[in-house]
This record gives C-alpha cells, sequence and structure tokens, in this order.
C-alpha cells in the first residue's frame, strides 16, 4: 500500500533549515518508577500488568469494530500562515477517512462469512450478515474534511468499496477494481491534491541523512551498556532514565526496539514507548517510536491473528495525540521540513490491517520491517 512520507519543501529552504529536535533541549520522560516496578518484578517473580485499568479499558472500546478518531472540526491553524498547518486538519481527517473506511470494510470481510458463523457458534447468523456493518462503510462520515474536492474523491472511494462488496461472488476483478486498487488510488488522489512533491529525490536523500543522524544519538548511552549482562530490560530502562535529552531517549528506544532480546520481554519497551509518546515532548523520531509501539503493542496484548481484537481506535488516539505534537513544535519553527515530514508519515501511516499477509493481520509484516533484528531477520 502506498503511504504518505515526504512533503513538498523548496531545495533552498531544505539546505538551510536544520533539523530542529525538542523543543526543549533538556525535556526528560523519568522512567525510574518504571525501572522500579521491574526490579520489584524481577525480586517477587510475578509478572505484572503494566498497563493501567484505564488503558485496559480504552485499548478494548468498540475492540472489533474501531473508529479512527479525527482532529477537532474546527481547524486551529486554518489562519496560518504555514501552508502545512493549514492543510493540516484536513490532511489528518481524510487519512483518517481513508483508514477508518478501510477498518470497517475489512472487518466486514472478516466477520460476516460463514467462517465467522460457525467459529463462534452464533445462534443468529442474520446478526453479522445484518446490513448494519455494510452500513458502517457508507456512512462514514466526510463532513470532517472540509475540502470540496477531497470530499468527493471520500465519497468516489466509498462508494467504490461498497460496489465490490455487492458484486457477483464469481466476478473477476479488473485492473484498477480491486478493492486494494480502490485504496490505492484514494491515498495518491489525497496525496496529489494535499502536498504535490518538488524534489522528491534530493527530499529523501536529505531525509534519510537527518534521520540516521539522530538516530546514532542512542550510540552515546549505550557505551554504558554491559554486553556481559542478561539483564538487558533493566539496563536500557536506567540508561533511557539516564538520556541527556528527549532525542537521545527516542534514539535509544529505537535501538532497543531492534535488540536480538527485545521479544523475550516487550511489554517493557511498550510501557517505556509509551511513556516518550504521551509526553507531548517534541522529536523529529515520534514517528518511528509510535509505529513500533503500535507493533509490539498489538503483539503483545492482542495477537496476530485475522480473528485477533484490533484496537485502531487506541492507537489512533495515540496517534493523534503525537500529531497535535508535531504541529505545535512547527507553529513555532515553521521551516523545520523535518517535522513536516514526521507529521505527515504519523497521518499517512494505516491502520493495523486485519489481512496483512497470508496468515495474520499486518502486525507481522510490520514486526519484521521495522525491527528485523528482533525478530532473527536481519540479512534476509
Amino acid at each position: 500500500m502506498k503511504r504518505l512520507y515526504f512533503l513538498m519543501a523548496s531545495v533552498a529552504a531544505l539546505v538551510l533549515t536544520a533539523c530542529q529536535g525538542s523543543d526543549n533541549a533538556t525535556a526528560l520522560v523519568n522512567m525510574s518508577d518504571l525501572a522500579a516496578l521491574y526490579n520489584d518484578s524481577i525480586n517477587s517473580g510475578y509478572n505484572l500488568e503494566l498497563r493501567s485499568d484505564d488503558e485496559v479499558r480504552a485499548d478494548t472500546i468498540d475492540d472489533v469494530f474501531p473508529s479512527m478518531p479525527t482532529m477537532d472540526v474546527e481547524p486551529r491553524y486554518e489562519e496560518s500562515d504555514n501552508e502545512f498547518l493549514r492543510e493540516a486538519h484536513d490532511f489528518f481527517n481524510t487519512c483518517a477517512v481513508a483508514y477508518d473506511t478501510w477498518s470497517w470494510f475489512e472487518d466486514y470481510i472478516r466477520f460476516s462469512g460463514d467462517d465467522y458463523i460457525e467459529a463462534n457458534d452464533v445462534t443468529n447468523p442474520d446478526y453479522m450478515t445484518d446490513p448494519w456493518l455494510i452500513d458502517r462503510v457508507r456512512n462514514t462520515d466526510i463532513s470532517v474534511i472540509s475540502s470540496s474536492e477531497l470530499r468527493a474523491h471520500a465519497r468516489n472511494y466509498i462508494d467504490s468499496l461498497l460496489w465490490t462488496i455487492n458484486v457477483d461472488e464469481d466476478y473477476e476483478f479488473e485492473e484498477g477494481e480491486t478493492p486494494e486498487d480502490i485504496l490505492a488510488q484514494f491515498v495518491t488522489a489525497v496525496n496529489a491534491t494535499l502536498h504535490p512533491f518538488a524534489d522528491k529525490e534530493v527530499l529523501a536523500k536529505t531525509y534519510e541523512w537527518k534521520m540516521n543522524d539522530l538516530q546514532n544519538l542512542a550510540y552515546v548511552p549505550m557505551q554504558h551498556y554491559d554486553f556481559k549482562s542478561d539483564d538487558m530490560v533493566g539496563q536500557m530502562l536506567r540508561l533511557t532514565s539516564e538520556c541527556k535529552d528527549f532525542d537521545t531517549q527516542c534514539s535509544l528506544l529505537l535501538y532497543w526496539a531492534d535488540h536480538d532480546d527485545v521479544m523475550k520481554a516487550p511489554e517493557w519497551l511498550v510501557a517505556a514507548a509509551q511513556r516518550l509518546l504521551e509526553s507531548g515532548h517534541y522529536s523529529p523520531l515520534l514517528y518511528d517510536v509510535w509505529v513500533r509501539w503500535r507493533a509490539l503493542y498489538q503483539f503483545c496484548y492482542h495477537g496476530s491473528s485475522t480473528w485477533s481484537v484490533i484496537p485502531n481506535n487506541y492507537y489512533n488516539l495515540i496517534r493523534l495525540q503525537c500529531y497535535e505534537t508535531c504541529l505545535k513544535h512547527i507553529a513555532s519553527h515553521p521551516t523545520d521540513i523535518i517535522a513536516m515530514n514526521c507529521a505527515t508519515q504519523l497521518a499517512g501511516r494505516s491502520n493495523i490491517q486485519r489481512f496483512g499477509w497470508m496468515f495474520g493481520n499486518s502486525t507481522s509484516v510490520e514486526i519484521h520491517e521495522l525491527m528485523p533484528k528482533a525478530v532473527g531477520m536481519e540479512d534476509e
């Protein structure tokens, strides 16, 4: 699936603009209580529930049929001189419509079939095949998009998906007619309408260079890592608390996410990552932390089956918080192209997809893609 990664910028502005890190260079997220909790769990031998009761409730709201939250109906930056901020409301909400509708479409396909009825001993098959499932696709709220052009694209996208539901089961889709094609066409239309590219090749190279530089910040605290110790989690929690700034904390967490032993106790990384994401601090690495947090959260607490609960609504609440953090940073750093890219990635990443690959949802694909060392796939 096509994803929205890079934003228009002039080459001159890109070259002159330094990558802005955290607004407060000394901003840190305190991990000491999490480290203490970890030590208690080691000493007691108990497996702790790291999520609060509120988190457990939040990530199961409409757990089978989730929706993506949208930004406030009234754009807060509609009068901004910054083109990106003026478009930020419609950009996020149009992506939300795309992926919210797609999640409902996938849920209709998964939960309306005979396999579900048989596997779950549904006594009233009409419950799952009732038109309300299709109505959730049909009635996706496109009023959250202020652009009439984008609303027209969204309406066509929804109508096209509905058409695929109603075709005869023996119908052979032609090129451009499959549901995946329809989603890709809508995403392309959004991208072309909101964010045409200036010089994609130069922008991509500069972006990669900046991000590599930020990710390398982890090597400073890692000088104090004892590779002979088996206590990877305890060391990572301690080192994350001792970082000099928020950018380094994010960089170290990304290093931790792709550690050989991370899958032995991934719930601790999930808890640490969530602390960073909900802190309100900005880093150019915010998207990279969020997408790994989401994949590991799904893996730890809900699984990678096509039948799994997939609380995209909860993941997207955190997504929205991070997006708004980026916008606040851009408002005070209006030429920071890296921050614009971070926001664009956050809004443009698809929901976890129920049909991610042959044997399950897209969580496994994301983990292999984003954390290859963690799953022993580094050389593949």
